[in-house]
């Protein structure tokens, strides 16, 4: 059985790992911030870029469920978006990135 290495807590390899998980949209899910109305006149093509090439905007911490909380912010279509996500690092072969607020500034 191979060694589980933890992810470092930094935001630089949290980021390498977003962009990992967003190359099968699978492992997206934006139900949530949706459901919620959250998205406003925000479009998916301005969440998948925010997802694709967004930088974050503070430092990863990490939730009571054990996800790794951040956000995202990208200029797309003229506009900033904000993306709040949870990164759920614990489902080894397949790991998920909840949408759960998007915003524009």
């Amino acid at each position: 059985m191979a060694d589980i290495v933890p992810l470092h807590r930094n935001a630089q390899t949290l980021l390498k790992v977003i962009r990992e998980i967003v190359k099968d949209s699978r492992n997206v899910n934006l139900t949530q911030a949706f459901d919620k109305g959250f998205a406003g006149k925000v479009s998916m093509s301005q969440v998948w870029r925010c997802l694709e090439e967004g930088t974050l905007t503070n430092d990863p911490v990490m939730n009571e469920h054990g996800h790794y909380l951040c956000e995202l912010n990208t200029v797309a279509a003229g506009q900033d978006i904000y993306l709040t996500i949870a990164v759920n690092m614990e489902i080894v072969t397949n790991k998920v990135i909840y949408v759960l607020h998007i915003s524009e500034g």
